[in-house]
């Protein structure tokens, strides 16, 4: 009951932080690293030499927890003016979501983007990884990255890297980095 309580806490902050944004803090590409037409983005040494680059398709965590996986399901969701692409990483309990999360304004388009702070609420792209399995409930906050979308709208593809902190203990943090292709948007 209380893991699940717990979870609901996690999703509803979520829910309240995503609402807060609007379309005016949607970050424009970085007009230096613009993707080229047609072409995946090339691939972007992981934040701070953290995280090992992942293959197609294919999310790595490195530091604090250390997880290499390929996503159980890939999901694109509307709220409050963002859109959260979800990894879902497969664990022993399914009623609790656990992978990457990657939250994009509305309104952004391909290009490619710097991440800002999610654990400072700061406005643009973020992202976070949740994991719950048995009795751990850990979550890490993006502090810095990259994320290269190389397609939006109906559905997303790309590639990112970001460092994320535990925002109850900042001595642990990970360093992420991974592939997505045609995560669809849920109707």
């Amino acid at each position: 009951m209380k893991m699940a309580l717990w979870g609901l806490c996690l999703l509803t902050a979520s829910l309240l932080f995503l609402a807060s944004c609007t379309p005016a803090d949607i970050p424009a590409p970085d007009s230096a690293n613009p993707p080229e037409s047609g072409q995946p983005a090339a691939e972007e040494p992981a934040v701070g030499g953290g995280a090992p680059q992942a293959g197609p398709s294919e999310i790595v965590i490195a530091g604090a927890q250390n997880i290499t996986y390929t996503p159980a399901a890939s999901l694109v969701t509307y709220i409050g003016g963002q859109y959260e692409i979800f990894l879902q990483l497969q664990t022993e309990d399914p009623n609790v979501p656990s992978g990457v999360r990657v939250f994009v304004p509305e309104g952004t388009v391909a290009g490619s983007y710097d991440m800002v702070s999610l654990l400072d609420l700061e406005d643009g792209i973020s992202a976070r990884f949740d994991y719950f399995n048995a009795d751990v409930i850990d979550y890490f906050e993006s502090t810095d990255g990259h994320l290269e979308l190389t397609e939006a709208g109906d559905s997303y593809s790309g590639s990112f890297t970001f460092n994320a902190v535990d925002p109850r203990d900042h001595s642990r943090t990970i360093s992420a980095s991974g592939n997505f292709d045609d995560a669809a948007l849920a109707e």
